[in-house]
């Protein structure tokens, strides 16, 4: 979230919506500002009301089969960034991108597809150490709720 602050006012507006900030716990009325109030930090209400959801699809792709899908839930961070990169360490190398057909004749990023060689469920009853693994894809989609 970018913001532009002046701190002597403890004023500001975000960068991105142009809305003016707000404190995360603004002083009581009755009481005034309490010690804790100089730690409140000034965020954008539009930034803030922002929320990340995510669904994952498997994909067995040495085998050729479709074995998973989750419903949209919320993610543990609001910042695409932070997403990828726990996609990519918990998922492996991402191959491509995923995309959506907006109906106006152009295409949106709405997710990612990442690649990784991993071990049956039940690979320790396998005796070919050749097939105890498989290829597996994982598409990521994410979108925003508010």
């Amino acid at each position: 979230m970018a913001r532009i602050i002046d701190v002597k006012s403890r004023k500001g507006t975000c960068s991105i919506h142009g809305e003016e900030l707000i404190e995360t716990h603004p002083a009581d009325a009755e009481n005034g500002p309490s010690p804790d109030d100089v730690l409140n930090e000034l965020v954008c209400p539009a930034c803030v009301s922002v929320h990340l959801m995510v669904r994952e699809t498997f994909v067995n792709i040495t085998e050729g089969y479709r074995y998973g899908d989750s419903e949209w839930q919320e993610s543990f961070t609001d910042d695409l960034g932070a997403l990828y990169r726990n996609a990519a360490r918990e998922y492996g190398r991402c191959t491509s991108k995923v995309y959506e057909d907006r109906g106006n004749g152009k295409a949106a990023q709405v997710g990612w597809c990442f690649l990784k060689r991993v071990d049956y469920a039940d690979a320790h009853r396998i005796k070919d150490p050749a097939k105890r693994t498989y290829l597996r894809e994982v598409w990521i989609e994410y979108k925003e709720a508010r």
